[in-house]
C-alpha cells in the first residue's frame, strides 16, 4: 500500500541540513513541540480547545521524531498529515530526513464506503430503469459526482502534505536560529 501511496504522492520524502548540534536541536525541539499522542483514535477530538503556543505536536526522541500540525479554530489544513523522520550528524551539520504521510486508517473506511455506495447506486439504477436514449445521463452525473467525492479528499490530503513540509522546515530553521541568538 505504501508504494501505491508514494506513486500518487500521498507519501512524500523530505531531507534538509541544519547548522547545529544534535543534542541542542533535540532539546530545543522538545521545548517547541507539545509531546502528545498523534496516532490515537481520539487524539485530535478536542485539540482546538487546548491552549498552547506551539504549532506542532507529537513525539521527539534523541534519534527520531513523529510530528503533526496542531489544530486551531477555523484552520482547515491542520492535523491531516504526519511527519516521521530521524536526524543524524554528518560532519558539522545535522541531517534531517524522513517522510510525510497524509493517509490515515480512517481513509480506508471512507473510500470503502464510497465504493460500496456508488456500486449499489449504479447497479440499483440499472436494475430499476428501462433503457431509452436519455437513460445514461444520470449515470454520467453519478460518475462525475464520484470523481469529485474522491478527488476533493485527495487534493486536501496532498495540500496538507505540502503545507506540513513547509511548516516543519520553517519551524526547524526557527528553532536553530532561536538557539543561536540565545
Amino acid at each position: 500500500m505504501d508504494n501505491f501511496l508514494k506513486r500518487i504522492n500521498l507519501i512524500q520524502p523530505f531531507s534538509f541540513d541544519l547548522n547545529t548540534n544534535k543534542t541542542d536541536f533535540v532539546n530545543n525541539l522538545r521545548r517547541n513541540v507539545d509531546l502528545k499522542d498523534i496516532d490515537g483514535m481520539f487524539s485530535t477530538m478536542f485539540e482546538a480547545f487546548e491552549k498552547s503556543e506551539n504549532t506542532l505536536k507529537g513525539s521527539v526522541s534523541f534519534n527520531e521524531f513523529s510530528l503533526k500540525k496542531r489544530q486551531r479554530f477555523f484552520d482547515r489544513k491542520a492535523g491531516l498529515a504526519k511527519a516521521i523522520g530521524k536526524y543524524d550528524m554528518k560532519g558539522e551539520k545535522l541531517q534531517i530526513s524522513g517522510y510525510i504521510k497524509a493517509w490515515s486508517n480512517f481513509m480506508y473506511f471512507f473510500f470503502a464506503f464510497l465504493l460500496l455506495f456508488y456500486t449499489i447506486f449504479i447497479f440499483g439504477f440499472f436494475l430499476n430503469v428501462e433503457f431509452s436514449e436519455n437513460t445514461y445521463i444520470p449515470v454520467i452525473f453519478i460518475i462525475i459526482h464520484a470523481l469529485f467525492m474522491i478527488g476533493i479528499p485527495y487534493y486536501v490530503l496532498k495540500s496538507s502534505i505540502k503545507d506540513l513540509k513547509k511548516e516543519i522546515e520553517r519551524e526547524f530553521h526557527f528553532i536553530v536560529s532561536k538557539n543561536i541568538n540565545i
